[in-house]
Parts: C-alpha cells; sequence; structure tokens
C-alpha cells in the first residue's frame, strides 16, 4: 500500500514527516494523512512527495527498493521534471489501463 511505502521511503530517507511535507509545499497534517491511509495523494501530489523524497513515483507505488531516498529536492529548479511528466504519464496510464502514448501530462509550477 502506498502508506506503507510513504513511511518506509521516508524513514530510509531520515527525513521527519514535516520535512517531507514542508518539501512537497503541503500542510504535515495533508501528508500525514497520506502514511496513514486516511487518504490518497493525487497524482501530481505523489509526484511532489516522491521529488520530496529522491525517488521516482514507481518507487513509490511499487515494493521496489529505494534507490536515493536521500537526496531530498529543496527547489524546482532542481528537479527532474522530465523524468516527473514521465513516470506520472505512466502512472495515469496505468491507473486507467490505457496505453502512455494516449495521456499527455504538462507540469506548472504556481
Amino acid at each position: 500500500m502506498i502508506k506503507d511505502q510513504l513511511r518506509s521511503t521516508r524513514a530510509r530517507a531520515g527525513m521527519t514527516q514535516e520535512r517531507v511535507a514542508q518539501a512537497a509545499g503541503m500542510h504535515v497534517t495533508q501528508y500525514n494523512g497520506y502514511e496513514t491511509g486516511r487518504a490518497g495523494p493525487l497524482p501530481n501530489t505523489l509526484a511532489r512527495i516522491a521529488a520530496a523524497l529522491g525517488v521516482s513515483v514507481e518507487e513509490l507505488t511499487t515494493k521496489s527498493g529505494v534507490t536515493n531516498a536521500g537526496a531530498a529536492y529543496e527547489t524546482p529548479e532542481q528537479i527532474d521534471w522530465d523524468n516527473a511528466r514521465e513516470a506520472l504519464q505512466a502512472l495515469t496510464a496505468e491507473r486507467l489501463g490505457i496505453d502512455a502514448d494516449r495521456v499527455c501530462v504538462d507540469v506548472h509550477i504556481v
């Protein structure tokens, strides 16, 4: 489950819930809801959390190991947006049961 992956990935990264929430641009209560399973993150939110933890969306949505959990991003300029876009596109296509070629993802920084 995503809550378990979030918790274990955060622990391996040595980060607090507060730090992940801050790096992902959300309130700690919102992030806590994802780790406890009270809520599920939308794909764009999951991409922000993955970036904050320094992992791919795939690493959070599968049982595979974490390769770079300690490299949390600090600013939007440090995020590999092409990888984030591709990961979000693949995840969305998988969840919808369609080819990734049929999914278009735009990233807007506000």
